[in-house]
């Protein structure tokens, strides 16, 4: 016989896994401190030190880079400083590359820290030193950068070479060398596709500019000009204004002043250029947009209307 006052067992309910992993969603993605991952497993958040510390080992090689560059340029002042960092670089490159821990900090340092450096570069400039140039020397100044860009492009599509690269070498020899590259291929290659323009620009401007160091004051000799006349000259004619202190110092006199005055009003000509790229840039996305829109819509309905 059984015992009729026992009391049956109870069953405990199982819990829903589908409410129990609802629950724990909920809690983990409002918890500050995590993120979800595609897993679905959550991580915490990397620290403020995190996201900088990865950026420091190759920042640190760029700095290494820049000292060693300003070191050579300090032994022999006839040498641009960017030339050597430039060689350095390519030497580096294919002989030791760097490891990838430094990526992140190179890249940093060549896009973020150069945009930095030109806006330190504007600042340098002072208006009533270049308007104190008179009226034809500063049109003499537009002259420059507007025959000197239009010139390069029209020889770029004659030697076949390509349009952004020639707009790049316009810019970088005719308003503040790699200043002025690094500036333009801002606008017309912000997505870094063709970055060997960027770098082929950088190059040829800095070379050829380093080139005027030794040309500038010899021929200035052959023609004897004034120190006045001839840093005009050299503020005119040379790219980046390291070498224009280099020249208007191995020119002497009053050259050397007269030589950065003309070269910072090139310099101030730089964010007109610009900003025109950048309207040229809209209207050539603009245009591209609309042909390949057009190219969707059939032949019948484009003809209908």
């Amino acid at each position: 016989m059984t015992d009729s006052s026992a009391t049956p067992e109870t069953e405990t309910a199982a819990p829903d896994p589908t409410t129990s992993r609802s629950l724990n969603e909920r809690v983990e993605t409002n918890h500050p401190d995590s993120v979800q991952s595609a897993g679905g497993t959550t991580a915490p958040a990397p620290s403020l030190w995190s996201r900088i510390a990865k950026y420091i080992p190759g920042v640190a090689v760029c700095a290494v880079a820049a000292a060693a560059a300003y070191g050579v340029s300090a032994i022999f002042p006839g040498v641009s400083a960017m030339l050597v960092a430039i060689l350095l670089g390519i030497l580096v490159t294919n002989i030791a590359p760097l490891p990838a821990v430094t990526q992140p900090g190179v890249t940093f340092s060549a896009k973020k820290l150069l945009r930095i450096g030109i806006v330190f570069l504007g600042i340098q400039l002072v208006l009533g030193d270049i308007i104190s140039l008179g009226a034809p020397m500063l049109l003499v100044v537009v002259a420059i950068v507007t025959i000197g860009l239009f010139g390069t492009v029209w020889l770029g599509k004659l030697l076949k070479i390509k349009s952004n690269l020639a707009l790049l070498i316009g810019c970088g020899f005719s308003i503040c060398g790699a200043a002025a590259v690094a500036g333009a291929s801002g606008v017309t290659d912000p997505n870094d596709e063709n970055e060997e323009d960027t770098v082929t620009a950088v190059a040829l401007v800095v070379l050829f500019g380093t080139l005027m160091i030794a040309i500038v004051p010899a021929v200035v000799g052959l023609l004897d000009l004034s120190p006045r006349i001839a840093g005009m000259w050299a503020g005119g004619a040379t790219h980046e204004v390291a070498q224009v202190v280099a020249i208007g110092g191995i020119i002497g006199g009053g050259a050397l002043a007269a030589a950065v005055v003309v070269k910072l009003a090139r310099v101030l000509l730089r964010g007109p250029v610009i900003a025109i790229l950048s309207v040229r840039q809209r209207r050539i996305a603009r245009a591209s947009g609309e042909e390949a829109a057009g190219a969707k819509i059939p032949r019948s309905f484009r003809s209908s209307s």
